[in-house]
């Protein structure tokens, strides 16, 4: 299964990604790319990209939803308030 991890092409590299992003087994597919390139620089990598995502984008991403969500609402049950009065 963790042959299918690699860089050699657009679908691979977002797949690799994303099983980074969920955090299942990452550690094994650290040391799997440390062992071949010979370097700790993957885990910079990989987890440079995991606090981007994670910690940072997917923050925003949700702050985004719950605005907009809040912003609805109040739109809604003022419009619905407004409809009952009439």
């Amino acid at each position: 299964m963790y042959y299918l991890m690699n860089f050699n092409d657009f679908l691979a590299s977002m797949i690799t990604l994303f099983h980074i992003l969920v955090i299942n087994n990452w550690n094994q597919t650290t040391d799997m790319y440390c062992y071949v390139l010979k370097s700790d620089w993957p885990r910079v990598f990989f987890g440079a990209f995991w606090v981007l995502t994670v910690l940072i984008m997917l923050n925003i991403v949700i702050s985004f939803v719950l605005e907009t969500y809040s912003t609805t609402s109040e739109a809604v049950e003022q419009a619905h308030t407004m409809k009952s009065n009439v």
